[in-house]
């Protein structure tokens, strides 16, 4: 995935750098079960973690163009973006559980509920083996964005603690289908 063109809208520019592809060390520490691991990933995201599908005030003037699809740059998304890396930092010190889930595409992805910026959000992200022998594995946000207060609970079909998965996905091993606890 390349980097995301900046967005201008009359005399502002908003910088998007914080959003470009990065390799990360992740680190488990030793436990009494676990060796100490650690993985290089991969870590890119998509447009929808800073656009929208509405344009603010109707205003057509906040299309981002290089979009797929028809997005709308979102300042609000935007600036809760710039706190993306930190929750994947987060996930990898403390080992929550992940929900998995299934679109109407039938496509898989891992759900986290995360609180940035004093907003809780929904981060939507997928994790696979990377092909590039420079990294273990690849993980992409695939959407990020403000949980609305009339906004239903995902639906999920189970979880898993975000160590599970990584380790399942070098080791091309199936998880179990494990419900929250």
């Amino acid at each position: 995935m390349s980097k995301h063109e900046n967005f201008k809208k009359g005399s502002l520019t908003f910088d998007l750098s914080h959003l470009d592809p990065i390799s990360v060390d992740f680190i488990r520490p030793a436990t009494e079960k676990n060796t100490e691991k650690k993985y290089k990933v991969w870590v890119s995201f998509s447009d929808h973690c800073f656009t929208d599908h509405f344009a603010k005030n109707d205003d057509i003037d906040w299309l981002y163009k290089p979009s797929y699809t028809e997005r709308y740059f979102c300042t609000d998304r935007y600036q809760h973006s710039k706190g993306l890396m930190g929750v994947l930092h987060n996930l990898a010190l403390t080992n929550p559980y992940i929900g998995k889930t299934f679109n109407q595409h039938r496509e898989q992805y891992y759900h986290l509920e995360a609180n940035i910026l004093d907003i809780d959000y929904s981060v939507f992200f997928e994790i696979d083996k990377n092909n590039n022998p420079a990294n273990d594995l690849r993980i992409k946000i695939v959407s990020a964005y403000e949980k609305a207060e009339w906004s239903q609970a995902v639906s999920t079909s189970s979880h898993h603690k975000f160590w599970s998965v990584l380790d399942s996905k070098v080791n091309n091993t199936k998880l179990k289908m494990k419900r929250r606890r």
